[in-house]
């Protein structure tokens, strides 16, 4: 069932300017570009203020997945140490096999921390840029 859970765009969104293609827009955006796009927002002395502050509240409240991320994969990898079965193990393998499940709940928690961030910003930047008619992609 992986297979259909690939998103792609309809082929009824062939314009540009659909609700559907700006999904799709949005995905296809650099590392680069977003950072150009949360600096352009939060130092642009023609962004309102308003927008300013959601882009700073995005970056305030996914550190907070961040955080939690780091504070349960530790929490998860000591546990995890000390289960029984794990217990038998030599010591290098048993700490390798206890940061394990620590990675990826970090991984979930940057990852989750990213989105959320990025999500708001975007939403903050399309604002702007609706609100003043402009294109919605960054010119480098």
């Amino acid at each position: 069932f992986f297979f259909l859970m690939i998103r792609r765009p309809p082929r009824s969104t062939q314009s540009r300017s659909s609700a559907a293609s700006d999904v799709y827009k949005r995905q296809a955006l650099t590392d680069i570009e977003k950072e150009a796009i949360t600096k352009f927002l939060k130092f642009d002395e023609h962004v309102p203020f308003r927008i300013v502050q959601q882009v700073y509240y995005a970056e305030t409240e996914s550190e907070y997945f961040y955080r939690a991320g780091a504070l349960l994969a530790t929490l998860a990898s000591l546990a995890f140490f000390k289960f029984p079965v794990i217990r038998q193990m030599n010591v290098y393998p048993r700490i390798f096999t206890s940061l394990i499940p620590g990675y990826f709940i970090w991984r979930w928690g940057s990852t989750t921390a990213e989105d959320l961030r990025w999500g708001r910003v975007y939403a903050s930047y399309q604002k702007f840029m609706t609100y003043h008619g402009l294109h919605q992609k960054v010119f480098f």
